[in-house]
């Protein structure tokens, strides 16, 4: 039976989801507004979701033919950010309240199905080191535009980020703690990645293969 239409489909409906979710929040703040949605699209968690969200339309769209090395570097990009979002949102900033819906679909569901979907349609090329380690050019991006923004306006988007209440030493340590544990799901994503990449290679001649990259 062939699945790819299938995933392509629950694909779509996954992307919908966590666009539904995010329009939600979005919305809640158009009255507020051009500074407050700046603001809102300013978390990590709003760019993150997008970045899956386009990610899976992408694949989806492309149901027809076979992943290219640049499609799986793509998602794994964004299986990695979500991930981050998932444990940052849970270990530092969540507070024991019930979740409202479109948090629980940011912050757990969509970042749950991301690696799912890695998993259960894992990438026909190998991905290398150097190639998995150009995933910290979006964070990096991001630091800077919190830190210059944050510098300008007097406002951040995490506590941990935070130069108004916290020292400079703090949001260092902090932001460093980050960049490791970034760095430990880049493995984990890298590792699961090449191990099932290995299998399908294994599987049979089918299989479409790409460059190491390290």
């Amino acid at each position: 039976m062939e699945t790819r239409p299938l995933l392509a489909l629950v694909r779509v409906i996954a992307a919908t989801v966590v666009l539904v979710a995010l329009g939600s929040d979005i919305a809640s703040q158009s009255g507020y507004g051009s500074h407050e949605l700046v603001t809102t699209l300013s978390y990590f968690t709003v760019q993150s979701n997008l970045i899956g969200a386009a990610v899976l339309l992408l694949a989806a769209a492309r149901w027809r033919h076979e992943p290219t090395p640049a499609l799986d570097w793509l998602r794994g990009g964004a299986v990695v950010y979500l991930v981050v979002t998932m444990v940052i949102y849970n270990v530092l900033l969540a507070t024991g309240d019930p979740m409202t819906w479109t948090n629980a679909v940011v912050h757990v569901l969509f970042p749950i199905y991301l690696v799912i979907d890695w998993i259960v349609d894992p990438p026909r090329s190998r991905i290398g080191r150097r190639r998995a380690l150009l995933w910290l050019a979006y964070p990096t991006a991001y630091l800077a535009y919190t830190f210059i923004r944050g510098a300008l306006v007097g406002w951040y988007p995490y506590p941990f980020f935070d130069l108004n209440a916290n020292s400079v030493a703090t949001v260092v340590a902090y932001t460093a703690g980050l960049y490791v544990f970034g760095l430990l799901v880049i493995a984990g994503v890298t590792l699961s990645g090449n191990w099932l990449w290995e299998r399908r290679r294994s599987a049979g001649p089918a299989v479409v293969t790409g460059v190491d990259g390290a």
